[in-house]
């Protein structure tokens, strides 16, 4: 089997049928159109609840999937890429990401790579995305709330041996607090700086300034994925790996959800 029939074959096993249509009134429609193989008008449901705001893992899943049939690999990528940002553990995501990115011409790194290289970076890298960051941020402030009872008892008790159990519990809490704020910092940092755009169009040049008069650096293909280093009058400045930095028409890219 090759890797195209390999992929429709993965496509049709992993689309998910069951979230609820109560998250946008064009989700289930969507699945409906899928299943029919009017791959288009899926497409074009799921792209609708996404405009409206719509953040949920499976709708960009669904939408990547419909891209894909369509033959529409930069859009396929951009979507996949977004539902890793939601749900960034994803392994029906991931597979179908690295599916469709080999069937790319521009070889880059894609989400996670640097983490399959190692089982030890691996395992960190799915503790660290274990929870979302609100779902980190409430454990947060639940733990800070733990701590102020847990040291307010230790000032109530007046048994030496339960004060001594109270500190013990205290410190140890402390600790897994201060770990999990650090991360916590660090996902928002992520979040804020880490932009990533997917490259829609067929084929796109890569120029030295943020106009069409300065000189074309390289060529870029469809499904690429750029880092987005900033966005001024129309042009985006980007970087791809460490040696190619310069500007691409916005037009021309699919900015990925923060």
């Amino acid at each position: 089997m090759n890797t195209r029939n390999g992929l429709i074959a993965l496509l049709f096993i992993l689309l998910p049928l069951a979230f609820s249509a109560e998250l946008c009134p064009q989700a289930q429609q969507g699945i409906q159109a899928y299943q029919k193989e009017d791959f288009a008008t899926a497409a074009s449901l799921w792209e609708s609840c996404v405009q409206a705001g719509l953040q949920n893992a499976d709708v960009y899943l669904n939408l990547g999937n419909a891209e894909y049939r369509l033959g529409h690999l930069g859009k396929a990528i951009w979507a996949y890429e977004s539902a890793l940002r939601i749900h960034p553990t994803d392994e029906d995501v991931r597979a179908n990401l690295a599916l469709v990115q080999a069937q790319t011409i521009d070889k880059t790194e894609g989400a996670g790579t640097e983490a399959d290289e190692n089982p030890v970076i691996l395992a960190l890298w799915k503790v660290h995305h274990l929870c979302s960051l609100n779902q980190q941020m409430l454990l947060v402030l639940a733990l800070a709330w733990v701590l102020a009872l847990l040291i307010f008892l230790t000032y109530r008790t007046h048994s030496d041996g339960r004060r001594n159990t109270l500190y013990t519990v205290i410190f140890t809490i402390g600790i897994c607090g201060s770990v999990l704020l650090l991360d916590t910092a660090f996902k928002v940092y992520t979040q804020q700086t880490d932009r990533i755009a997917i490259v829609l169009v067929k084929s796109c040049d890569v120029l030295s300034g943020p106009g069409d008069q300065y000189q074309v650096l390289h060529e870029l293909h469809e499904g690429t994925r750029l880092e987005l280093r900033r966005v001024q009058d129309g042009w985006a400045s980007v970087r791809i790996g460490d040696n190619i930095n310069g500007f691409v028409k916005v037009t021309e890219l699919g900015v990925v959800i923060p």
